[in-house]
C-alpha cells in the first residue's frame, strides 16, 4: 500500500498527525489525485514530503516512483527522499507519545491543566495508524518493530524522522544527497512564495508518507 501521513508541528514542538491516506495496486496519477484530495479536505498546505528511499529505484529503465510522484505532469507533489533510521523513529515515536511530561514546560497541558503527549491525534482522521499503533510488536531479540501490518507507522516514523530533536551542524553539501538537493529546493521556494504572496493558506511544517 502507498501511504501518505500528514502532520504538522507548532512553535513549541508538539506533533499533530492531521489527516492520514492509504490505497493499493494504483498508479502514480490516481494516488496523486487521491492525496491531493486529502490534503484539501483537511485544509492543509504541505511544506515536504518524504518517501521511501526504494521509491527512488528505477526498475526497467522506467522512471522511480518518486520521480513519477514529483512530475508535473504525472503526480506534481514534489518529495524527498525519507530519512529510514527505524530504532531511533520508534523511539521518538515513542517519547512523543509519553503521557509523563510532568515539568516538561514545551508539553502544554489541555483546557483542564492535564498533561498530555506531544504527539496528537485529529479525531476521525486516523484511522490506519490508530489501527497498526497499539498491535505494533517489538521483534523477539531486537529493539526493532515487527514488519507486518506496518505501513501507516512507517508513514509516521518518515515524517518523525524528518525532523531532527536538537538542531544539526550544517554539513558538507553534496549535490548527489537527493534529500539535501530537495531540502535546499523547498527552502529556496518557501522565500520566493514569501517575497512574491502577501496572504497564503495555513501552511503545516512537515508531511511524512
Amino acid at each position: 500500500p502507498t501511504v501518505e501521513i500528514l502532520v504538522a508541528i507548532d512553535h513549541v514542538g508538539r506533533y499533530y498527525v492531521v489527516a492520514e491516506y492509504g490505497a493499493s495496486e494504483l498508479p502514480v496519477r490516481k494516488l496523486a489525485a487521491g492525496i491531493k484530495e486529502m490534503e484539501a479536505e483537511a485544509n492543509a498546505t504541505p511544506s515536504e514530503r518524504w518517501l521511501a528511499p526504494d521509491a527512488w529505484q528505477t526498475r526497467n529503465e522506467e522512471p522511480s516512483i518518486g520521480a513519477q510522484f514529483s512530475d508535473e505532469e504525472v503526480g506534481d507533489l514534489e518529495c524527498g527522499p525519507a530519512r529510514t533510521d527505524r530504532l531511533s523513529g520508534w523511539d521518538r515515536i515513542d517519547d512523543l507519545m509519553s503521557e509523563d511530561v510532568t515539568g516538561d514546560p514545551f508539553a502544554a497541558g489541555d483546557e483542564e491543566g492535564t498533561f498530555v503527549p506531544r504527539l496528537r491525534f485529529f479525531e476521525g482522521r486516523c484511522a490506519g495508524l490508530i489501527r497498526e499503533l497499539p498491535n505494533a510488536k517489538i521483534k523477539e531479540g531486537t529493539n526493532d518493530i515487527e514488519k507486518k501490518n506496518d505501513h501507516y507507522i512507517d508513514g509516521l516514523r518518515y515524517a518523525i524522522n524528518a525532523r531532527p530533536p536538537n538542531p544539526i551542524a550544517p554539513e558538507e553539501e553534496d549535490e548527489s544527497d537527493l534529500r539535501e538537493v530537495y531540502a535546499r529546493k523547498r527552502i529556496a521556494r518557501a522565500y520566493a512564495d514569501a517575497d512574491e504572496t502577501t496572504t497564503s493558506k495555513e501552511s503545516f511544517p512537515l508531511v511524512g508518507g
